[in-house]
């Protein structure tokens, strides 16, 4: 009996390995893994790429002898070059391929892959994407794939904020620049000093935030520490960054500038931050996105709904410099309540008494009942130019407007013509 009862153990104890043996990639008797089957591919193509938040997921199809196709997960515009590992949708990581999305089409059954790295290499649109992946049901697949995979960048989103510069020779061929953001009130909310050879041509570059010793001499690649000067009535310089009201001095960190569409991007890393009480900052990172230079002119506008003529509005645009001065006005005519876009034709004085959309008002001196000068004009060295004909083109990004005036017809109050055939400027809306 007891000669059954073991020979029965036995049996059950056999059955169970081979059940093991048949279910596992991995041969059971050598220890080692199924050889990958090679699989040839002939082309590769972009099947589509979702968005995700800040994430996006490409999918990529390779076309062969086993056709297969990964989701790639990421955070930039286009497939970045890395190694992708297993990952999956409900925790969407960068560096990661779904593996319940990704799968290989082989004789004819879609088998989804279940583990095993992809390397992606790219220069611009030429892409490489090579590795060995297990299938679902044990098989190994390696697999080596060159082509082409184009991307487009979707439009900025243009940051609220803009930025100025103010630049100084700091000796022995170094420069160093001020660059301050502020907000559509004009408040300060970051400033960067960095530092660049006096040849350099643009901002973009990185950054490494100095001690205030190593600042004293002035070198390329630096950005200069937050300091309190306010003891010597100089207030603040160097590089800080406002949170709540507080200013925060930096004393260390990385900061990357990098410049697309005539925007610069300031993204700062290892951020160590104080207030000058000694109250330690919160940020560890920065990142101002897609941010415009402020422009050398502000303007108000006024917008009144013409009772003479329902669905056109007028608007008056009044334009000023960095001192304060008034440098030009613009009275347009259109069917939008608060926005100026678009192309307008000066008008004459008779036809601008019926107000009419894709108008531009003339310039007109009502100095004598005074109501000052009205319409659509200019300052030109100390002298006002009223505008008699013309076309004006205005275009918009945020809160900063462009304007074109080209074909202009214009003169002074003595009749003097002007010599200003075209005029173009940009302005950043005053709240």
């Amino acid at each position: 009996m007891k000669k059954s009862i073991y020979y029965i153990l036995s049996l059950i104890s056999v059955l169970f390995f081979t059940a093991a043996c048949e279910n596992s990639a991995v041969d059971d008797l050598t220890g080692k893994y199924k050889a990958p089957e090679n699989v040839a591919i002939t082309s590769m193509a972009d099947a589509g790429v979702e968005k995700v938040e800040s994430q996006r997921v490409f999918t990529v199809s390779l076309t062969g002898d086993a056709n297969i196709s990964f989701a790639f997960v990421g955070n930039r515009y286009f497939l970045q070059a890395t190694e992708f590992t297993p990952g999956s949708r409900s925790q969407l990581t960068n560096n990661t391929y779904i593996v319940d999305e990704s799968y290989a089409d082989v004789a004819g059954s879609r088998i989804a892959l279940s583990q095993g790295n992809v390397n992606v290499e790219k220069d611009g649109d030429n892409y490489r994407i090579y590795g060995i992946v297990w299938l679902q049901d044990g098989n190994i697949l390696k697999f080596d794939a060159t082509g082409t995979l184009h991307y487009e960048d979707d439009a900025p989103v243009i940051s609220e904020y803009t930025y100025s510069v103010t630049t100084e020779d700091s000796g022995n061929d170094v420069l160093t620049h001020q660059i301050v953001l502020t907000d559509k009130q004009d408040a300060t909310i970051a400033m960067f000093s960095v530092r660049t050879a006096a040849d350099a041509t643009s901002l973009a570059g990185t950054y490494r935030v100095v001690d205030v010793a190593t600042a004293l001499t002035p070198s390329p690649g630096q950005a200069v520490p937050g300091v309190d000067l306010s003891m010597f009535g100089i207030s603040v310089g160097g590089t800080y960054y406002v949170e709540d009201g507080k200013l925060f001095l930096v004393s260390e960190g990385i900061l990357v500038i990098t410049e697309s569409n005539g925007m610069l991007t300031f993204e700062m890393s290892s951020v160590t931050s104080a207030t000058s009480a000694g109250e330690a900052g919160s940020q560890i990172s920065l990142l101002f996105q897609n941010v415009p230079q402020s422009p050398d002119y502000k303007f108000t506008q006024v917008d009144t709904l013409e009772d003479a003529a329902p669905g056109v509005y007028t608007h008056l645009l009044t334009f000023t410099d960095k001192r304060s001065n008034t440098v030009a006005g613009l009275a347009l005519r259109n069917n939008e309540a608060d926005s100026v876009t678009g192309e307008y034709t000066v008008s004459d004085a008779l036809s601008a008494a019926v107000p009419a959309a894709g108008q531009a008002v003339p310039g007109t001196d009502l100095s004598m009942f005074g109501l000052g000068i009205l319409g659509t004009w200019f300052n030109d060295e100390g002298s006002v130019y009223l505008i008699s004909a013309g076309n004006v083109t205005v275009t918009q990004s945020g809160d900063i407007i462009t304007v074109n005036l080209t074909d202009i017809v214009s003169a002074d109050e003595t009749g003097n013509a002007g010599t200003k055939s075209t005029l173009t400027f940009q302005a950043k809306k005053q709240i």
